[in-house]
């Protein structure tokens, strides 16, 4: 099977190198997430997990490589790619109401200058009451709780209608509800035949919550399923033998 076969229903990278200020910070990656799978990247802060992410959504230019998703450019199909960034990164005092920004995953396809349609806004409002968020609708997004923002979140990737789903760290301070009710839109939302891409850190869902794993240090380390990757010494590969990892790998071990 060809390169271009294998990345046709899902997103295939090509030898994707990406740099900040010439320092790259992912290096000759590849892989192939065929459609509908769900897929974990993991790996120690600065590995380039978040760039990554972002360079499949095509925010960040590549230095070398190619990165189709459904075997076309991510140009030509951005539509079809959802992106929930990380909570930091948001800019929570925004005058803006809950509603709204899950309407703004609507704009990609009416335009930032054409009015929304009724049917835009009940897609809107079906997404936010599909992450419970319904009664929210008329508050400030910032006068939310951390997990209450990222459903909202999850709620706009959900009316954009996108068959790729990236999340980058969405259970980083989020409460148990919020966390589970991920979980639930990850696999129901996979089970639709879209393709899922998490940055997690925790080993030990992303054993029980994930039909593949991307270790990931700059470049990749492991790429397969949960039972081949989660190796307590392809994980010390991964971070480098941390200790804080340590624990983690002989916790896993014992299991």
């Amino acid at each position: 099977m060809s390169p271009e076969e294998a990345g046709a229903g899902g997103v295939s990278l090509r030898n994707v190198t990406v740099s900040y200020e010439r320092k790259p910070a992912v290096r000759n990656v590849s892989v192939d997430i065929p459609a509908g799978e769900s897929v974990a990247i993991v790996g120690p802060n600065g590995a380039g997990k978040s760039t990554l992410i972002k360079a499949i959504v095509g925010l960040v230019p590549l230095d070398a490589g190619r990165i189709l998703v459904h075997g076309r450019p991510v140009k030509e199909v951005r539509l079809r790619v959802a992106y929930v960034p990380q909570r930091g990164t948001v800019d929570w005092d925004f005058p803006v109401l809950v509603r709204d920004v899950a309407l703004m995953g609507r704009y990609g396809r009416v335009g930032w200058i054409r009015r929304p349609k009724r049917a835009d806004r009940e897609i809107a409002a079906a997404a936010l009451d599909r992450m419970g968020m319904t009664k929210y609708a008329d508050r400030q997004i910032g006068a939310l709780s951390g997990g209450q923002q990222q459903r909202v979140f999850l709620a706009r990737a959900l009316a954009q209608e996108a068959d790729v789903l990236l999340l980058d760290e969405p259970f980083v301070g989020v409460d148990a509800a919020t966390e589970e009710a991920i979980f639930e839109l990850l696999e129901s939302t996979r089970a639709e035949g879209k393709t899922v891409v998490v940055v997690n850190h925790d080993l030990a869902e992303v054993r029980k919550q994930f039909r593949r794993v991307l270790l990931l240090n700059n470049r990749v380390v492991a790429y397969g399923s949960p039972e081949e990757v989660l190796d307590p010494d392809l994980i010390r590969r991964t971070y480098g033998g941390r200790l804080t990892m340590l624990d983690v790998v002989d916790q896993m071990a014992r299991r």
